[in-house]
């Protein structure tokens, strides 16, 4: 029995490593959605929006994931689903990091998500 507490109490510490990680990616995407926000004639409100508004789309996006899958009832310990919240969001980064890298690369693509005004001559 004193065999069963101790690959348990591994089991949660493995499991608090991925809750971390998960936080760190949620920022980091919260940051890729400011670069994609960052532009001529934004301001500073706008890019802090984008940082939180970025950063608590991907945290629902966890949390709506856990509990999916804790709801699922297939894995029975919280490491096991921590992990797979993780690597989602991992993968959710890899993405949003494409489409930024994607952006930079391309610059029709951002700039013909521009606005264009033509003066009217009176």
């Amino acid at each position: 029995m004193d065999e069963s507490k101790t690959e348990s109490a591994a089991q949660q510490r493995s499991g608090r490593g991925f809750i971390v990680g998960s936080a760190i990616l949620v920022v980091l995407n919260g940051l890729i959605s400011v670069a994609h926000a960052h532009g001529p004639g934004k301001t500073t409100a706008h890019v802090i929006g984008a940082f939180f508004g970025g950063a608590v789309v991907f945290a629902l996006i966890g949390l709506l994931l856990y509990g999916a899958v804790r709801a699922i009832g297939k894995t029975k310990s919280a490491s096991t689903v921590a992990k797979i919240v993780f690597w989602i969001l991992f993968v959710l980064l890899l993405l949003n990091a494409a489409s930024l890298v994607g952006r930079a690369v391309n610059p029709r693509a951002a700039s013909a998500q521009a606005v264009f005004t033509v003066p009217i001559e009176s």
